[in-house]
């Protein structure tokens, strides 16, 4: 029969030999896409393995059908093509035997997959059961362009297969010379999948670069890709430090459940005791909870203290998130450490003030209702935590309305909290601001925006003296209670102005917002604890109120005006300017001397944006004298060139206080700092960069780091150096190393 379908109608003993050789070719198809699915680095899932043994009927077409009934043997030649589904396998010869129950597969085999894994052989044979089988000449092409050869498979027990003299990569090969070794391959003697244990291991493995021997190791094994998580070794870490000396980190995995594991890894170092680290993950069905943590033994040098030897040093860095329903939520975070260095000296972050967390919040519409309790430590030198702030707890709740006639609506925004420290001044606050806002825009264009709000406050103060308002714990402390009550209402106004200019557009903006409010001085017996850090600038000039807590009120009238100017061009070009000030009849006791706000008048405060070409923008902001237009603040960030190479720096200059005396904490020093950066990605794979700051009022450079790295389909590796140039007693200047090498589907090695 040439081209003959093979499923066809009919009866008698032929027919029935051809369905029972069809159901064998089914289970030709189904145990090669098995093999494919077992072989190292192609990662499939248990659900994807079991979907593998369908009862989906067969169907193929070959240049000639011969059924020897005297040998029990049904034979395909020529183009044959056998069809299950998505699956597709060719060969020149395929044959089924009825007594034996074996199916064979010969001549230029090839199976496609539906997922477009290719597998190619010389010959295949199967049992009937898929119990035992074997593959010779084996070829797998895998859907990422990974590849994979064998001189032979074989399927034993029917839950083992063995691969002999494997080669796999996944590289890309040269195209102008595709007989060249791969950047790098990966061979052994023998590779056995075990499905029952399911492991894959490995015999006298060979990792080669370029054709050349690199490690070799006589036995490894790995998980195979059915399994999530396992327990094990994973991936070990090498690096060296000053304090440390050279150390190794071995992580060793550990798997409770689906949901719940742990990591250990011990660090071995030549000049200190073992340090371990673990991370312990749960993962709940509406949450989970998350711990890293690590510690150890070696000698600590306090501040302003002399060397402690042998003693405990440690952290915790702990999220908790659990969600209760579609609308609530609640956790929290801990993270504290032993000393303030630790972190630092073994390498970890280098954060100055670590939060604690408790949270319970809601969401719903326009509406939220949180509670937090808060709890901070300290990494600075000189700053004690017992003086550190502790919210138990803090309470916000905002509430936005439905727009009403004309489109107004109100907004509530109440907090209440207990501040309080182990040492020094406790305040607890209630406080609610309720406004109503009308936002308008009138037929020729302009833009209004109306607010009328009330701000109420009562405050309860432990240990505060008001004559001492920076003092955090005065020596003549008072207690008290107080209470204030702020209306103010403000109207804005915008007028945009588009026009032409030639193909290009120009837009010209001028704004003007005005405030009606009683002036007083700022209340001396309530103390500053959430409107320490104020700064003027053009993002809250046009603001009611210009503070960013509620400690402290920007009360009084005033005006604000300002004009924004925007250009847009079809070649690219954009750019925009404003500049804008502030004037208010009474200036006593609101703002402090240098805020820029001082006086009736205030600085002037602007943007310019700058965008010619999409390859280069720069954006300068500003504070400046409103006398002489001395610059008070400047902060400029340019960022220019394409990936081949780019260029970005930022500079920021502050005036400091003029009273300001250290440890006063409502001065400030004054800054000038600037931070350069060069990339280039020189070619398809390869990328560098270098960055450097410097404080040039101290004329001190505050850390350099630089790194280059290359990139393909399979490999991932480069170097990186930094230096920090800080004050910690223990490491002085710290100065890390770091190799990293990626190698896809083998993990990575790092070292330092």
């Amino acid at each position: 029969m040439a081209g003959g379908l093979f499923f066809r109608t009919g009866s008698g003993a032929g027919a029935h030999r051809r369905r029972a050789a069809g159901r064998r070719l089914t289970a030709l198809l189904t145990a090669l896409s098995l093999l494919v699915y077992l072989l190292p680095g192609a990662e499939r899932t248990a659900a994807q393995l079991g979907d593998m043994a369908s009862d989906e009927p067969a169907a193929f077409t070959a240049d000639e059908v011969a059924d020897d009934d005297a040998l029990g043997v049904v034979t395909a030649r020529g183009n044959v093509e056998i069809v299950q589904g998505q699956r597709i396998l060719l060969a020149d010869t395929v044959t089924y035997n009825l007594k034996t129950e074996v199916v064979t597969a010969s001549g230029q085999v090839s199976l496609l997959e539906p997922d477009g894994n290719v597998l190619f052989a010389e010959y295949a044979e199967l049992t009937d059961d898929l119990a035992e089988g074997f593959i010779r000449g084996l070829r797998v092409l895998m859907i990422d362009d990974s590849r994979m050869v064998g001189t032979t498979a074989l399927r034993t027990e029917g839950n083992r297969t063995a691969v002999q003299n494997a080669v796999f990569t996944p590289c890309a090969l040269c195209r102008e010379d595709p007989e060249r070794a791969p950047l790098w391959q990966l061979k052994a003697d023998k590779v056995v999948h075990d499905k029952d244990e399911q492991v894959i291991r490995y015999k006298n493995a060979r990792l080669e670069f370029a054709g050349i021997p690199a490690f070799y190791t006589p036995y490894f094994d790995h998980p195979d890709p059915t399994v999530d998580k396992k327990t094990g070794f994973l991936a070990p870490s090498f690096g060296n430090s000053t304090f440390q000396g050279s150390f190794i980190d071995v992580p060793y995995f550990i798997n409770f459940s689906n949901n719940h594991d742990l990591t250990l890894t011990p660090r071995f170092s030549t000049e200190q005791y073992l340090l371990l680290g673990l991370e312990h993950r749960y993962l709940f069905e509406d949450g989970q909870i998350v711990t890293r943590a690590s510690g150890t033994r070696a000698d600590l040098v306090p501040e302003n203290g002399e060397r402690l030897e042998n003693v405990f040093r440690g952290d915790i860095d702990q999220e908790a998130r659990f969600d209760f329903d579609d609308y609530f939520r609640g956790g929290w975070t801990l993270n504290r450490v032993t000393d303030k260095n630790y972190r630092r000296t073994f390498g970890s972050q280098g954060l100055d003030r670590l939060t604690s967390r408790g949270f319970v919040e809601g969401f719903r519409g326009r509406n939220y209702l949180g509670a937090n309790t808060l709890w901070f430590q300290s990494l600075r030198p000189g700053e004690s935590d017992a003086e550190q702030a502790i919210a138990l707890p803090t309470i916000d709740a905002n509430y936005v309305s439905e727009p009403g006639t004309a489109g107004g609506y109100y907004t509530f925004d109440g907090n209440v909290w207990n501040l309080m420290r182990l040492e020094g001044r406790d305040s607890k606050r209630a406080s609610a601001v309720t406004a109503w806002n009308l936002p308008y825009t009138s037929p020729m264009g302009d833009v209004y925006r109306f607010r009328l709000g009330v701000q109420s406050d009562v405050y309860w103060v432990d240990d505060y003296d008001p004559s001492q308002p920076g003092e955090v714990n005065p020596a003549n402390g008072e207690s008290y209670s107080t209470a204030r009550i702020f209306p103010q209402m403000s109207l804005e106004w915008r007028y945009p102005w588009v026009g032409p200019v030639g193909e290009s557009s120009q837009i010209i903006e001028p704004i003007v917002h005005g405030v009606l409010a009683p002036g007083f001085d700022q209340d001396g017996d309530i103390p500053n604890e959430d409107s320490v850090d104020f700064e003027f600038d053009d993002t809250n000039i046009f603001r009611p109120d210009r503070f960013t807590g509620r400690d402290l009120i920007d009360s009084g009238s005033r005006i604000d005006y300002g004009l924004q100017y925007s250009f847009v061009s079809p070649g690219g070009l954009f750019s925009q300017a404003f500049l804008g000030q502030s004037w208010r009849p009474v200036t006593e006791g609101v703002f402090a001397p240098e805020s820029g706000l001082d006086e009736n008048f205030s600085d002037y405060v602007g943007r310019v944006f700058l965008q010619p070409i999409p390859e280069m923008d720069l954006t300068y902001r500003f504070r400046a004298d409103k006398d002489d237009f001395d610059l008070r603040r400047s902060e400029a960030t340019l960022n220019i060139g394409v990936p081949a190479l780019r260029f970005s720096a930022t500079y920021l200059a502050v005036d400091g206080n003029q009273d300001f005396v250290e440890g006063d904490e409502t001065g400030f020093p004054a800054r000038e700092e600037v931070s350069v950066g060069l990339s280039s990605r020189f070619t398809t794979y390869w990328y560098g960069s270098i960055s450097a700051s410097r404080d040039l009022v101290a004329g001190e450079t505050r850390g350099v780091s630089s790194s280059i790295f290359y990139q393909d389909e399979c490999l991932l590796f480069g170097f990186s150096h930094s230096t920090e140039f800080t004050d910690n007693v223990e490491t002085g200047n710290n100065t890390i190393f770091t190799f990293f090498l990626t190698l896809k589907h083998l993990g990575n090695v790092v070292g330092g």
